[in-house]
């Protein structure tokens, strides 16, 4: 009998797991849109989901069958046992589909997203069918399990459906166009600040603790930058520098997957379905996303096409330096393998309180993410003072957001409620100072832009506290400790100083997609109608609209600017048309 209900409990499990294989290619389109790679997804994953699902259900209906009061019949294996378990194991992964449209909901294409949402609502269909089959006692045996296996069957046509009516973009039309950058328009600096938040900046703002973010707020403009989860840096980075939203630029995350002996890319992993215990398994094997899988063009592109001068650091999906002229990359630094800051040894001691106990894997971090940013910083000042400095210089600054990882803890005592005193005293006004150093940096960007400089402090996204399950988790799983979390998306910052801003206004409703939008605009570029976003024209002054007006062109994919070609070269006799 146990056999036999093991055998049952495998054919449903095997019907389940297909629907679970099915969810990753609604996540993972280059998946699905390959007849190959879904039969070598299936062919992989399967065995192993069917093993791992049926055991458990078997077990659990063993058990009913031992304490139940009414002990399960001992007769042959029979629709009505695997019917149940099909059911049992559905209403999971109709869940792990809800759960993943809700998560990933901002990274996937819209028709994706309601291509998975339709799938859910299939599985669910069938699994009722089902049910009322399973569990109805006036149906004849045969009626039954003929109308279960017909659900079943429309169930996975209608996935498979979906899975085949995969879009594909089409590329933009080659075109030409002679505009030029607005000659007028002075030195653009951003600076980037990874994990700073209104929650976090603006009540030591308002105790009066940073006064160059506090005249940035005075004299210029400021607003939340709208995030969305699961908040990863790349991604939110690649999606203020393209304009685009990931579905449409290709980055959704640091890691790619890439199944064991298949060749197709796992780029969103579906939550609720055991996925990291696959990479414990090495079934599925990680490699971090590099420049290529962004499909679109990004600033330093467009900029690079006008001949502008500029430099980028602290970006790791930067291109070949050879590729771009007139543009500069630096890689994030490595501390222990970087020359030790000029000023490390100034702010360090007001860090922490020395006289306290120490700590050595907290001062291990604070120290790898102060010096991370002091470095890029010195070399940010080295850039803007040389002869001749690069007209846009774009900052991140990520080793704020590496210690908020860990500090944020005492920094909001009151939302961990265990931090124990020695930490706190030592590490209490830990995040305060960093901000203070950070102001000090900015103090000196705003002298530097003078009259005629634009300057942008831009969080990519916010830090809040992480829950007690999720800490619980990583404790279980022997994870580093962690306080601090950007994983639902919270809201960054942004700053915008200089001539043309409106003084104390603020921004509303500020997307990451409309940051590039408004840097085109600021530096006199055409602003691509394809992009997401648009200029933040509710910042400039009325003057300031009526002297420079913005201009527009379709797009900057597949576009000629004078010489400079982005990304599409013209055939031999072809022609394009010259925009105005």
């Amino acid at each position: 009998m146990r056999w036999r209900l093991l055998g049952n409990a495998a054919v449903a499990a095997a019907a389940a797991s297909v629907h679970v294989i099915f969810l990753y290619a609604f996540l993972n389109p280059s998946v699905g849109s390959g007849g190959s790679n879904l039969v070598r997804l299936v062919g992989g994953l399967c065995p192993v989901y069917t093993l791992t699902m049926s055991l458990p259900v078997a077990s659990a209906y063993l058990l009913y069958g031992y304490f139940g009061s009414r002990p399960l019949p001992r007769r042959r294996v029979e629709w009505r046992y695997w019917g149940s378990f099909f059911v049992l194991l559905n209403i999971w992964v109709v869940v792990a589909y809800g759960l993943n449209a809700r998560f990933y909901r901002y990274l996937l294409d819209p028709a994706a997203l309601n291509r998975l949402i339709g799938a859910a609502l299939a599985i669910l269909t069938a699994s009722l069918a089902v049910a009322i089959t399973v569990f109805s006692r006036r149906l004849a045996q045969r009626s039954a399990a003929r109308m279960s296996a017909l659900g079943i069957v429309v169930t996975v046509w209608l996935i498979l459906a979906g899975l085949l009516s995969v879009d594909v973009p089409e590329a933009s039309p080659p075109y030409r166009t002679e505009l030029e950058p607005l000659a007028s328009a002075g030195p653009l600096t951003i600076i980037g600040i990874d994990g700073l938040s209104p929650e976090l900046l603006l009540p030591l703002i308002s105790e009066g603790r940073l006064p160059a973010f506090a005249r940035l707020m005075r004299e210029g403009s400021y607003g939340a930058l709208r995030a969305f989860p699961p908040g990863d840096g790349v991604t939110l980075w690649t999606t203020i520098l393209t304009g685009k939203q990931p579905h449409r630029h290709g980055v959704r995350g640091m890691l790619r997957y890439r199944l064991l002996g298949g060749e197709a890319e796992i780029t969103l992993p579906p939550h609720g379905v055991g996925f990291g215990f696959l990479r414990t398994l090495g079934l599925v094997l990680p490699a971090p996303i590099t420049a290529e899988h962004r499909r679109v063009r990004a600033f330093w592109d467009i900029l690079s096409a006008f001949r502008i001068p500029s430099a980028f650091l602290g970006f790791p999906l930067a291109p070949p330096v050879s590729s771009l002229p007139s543009i500069q990359f630096r890689a994030a630094m490595d501390p222990p393998t970087s020359p030790a800051p000029a000023d490390l040894e100034e702010w360090w001691p007001r860090l922490v309180e020395e006289n306290s106990q120490p700590m050595a894997l907290q001062d291990e971090v604070l120290k790898r993410g102060l010096a991370a940013d002091m470095l890029l910083l010195e070399e940010s000042e080295r850039l803007r003072s040389g002869k001749p400095s690069p007209r846009v210089r774009v900052v991140r600054l990520s080793g704020f957001d590496y210690v908020l990882h860990r500090f944020l803890r005492y920094h909001q005592p009151s939302k961990f409620g265990n931090v124990p005193d020695t930490a706190l005293e030592r590490f209490g006004h830990t995040i305060s100072e960093y901000c203070k150093f950070l102001d000090v940096k900015i103090a000196r960007e705003i002298e530097a832009v003078g009259n005629r400089g634009m300057l942008l402090v831009v969080s990519s996204h916010g830090m809040t506290a992480e829950s007690i399950a999720a800490r619980a988790i990583r404790n279980l799983r022997g994870a580093a400790s962690l306080s601090g979390t950007h994983h639902r998306g919270p809201s960054g910052i942004l700053f915008m100083y200089g001539p043309g801003v409106q003084a104390g206004s603020t921004l509303n409703r500020a997307r990451l997609t409309d940051v590039l939008p408004t840097l085109l605009y600021l530096l006199g570029l055409p602003v691509a109608r394809d992009l997401d976003g648009e200029p933040m024209t509710e910042a400039m002054t009325v003057r300031h609209l009526e002297a420079t007006p913005a201009s527009s062109i379709p797009s900057y994919e597949g576009v000629f600017i004078g010489e400079q070609i982005i990304d599409t070269f013209p055939e031999p006799g072809e022609e394009f048309p010259v925009l105005d």
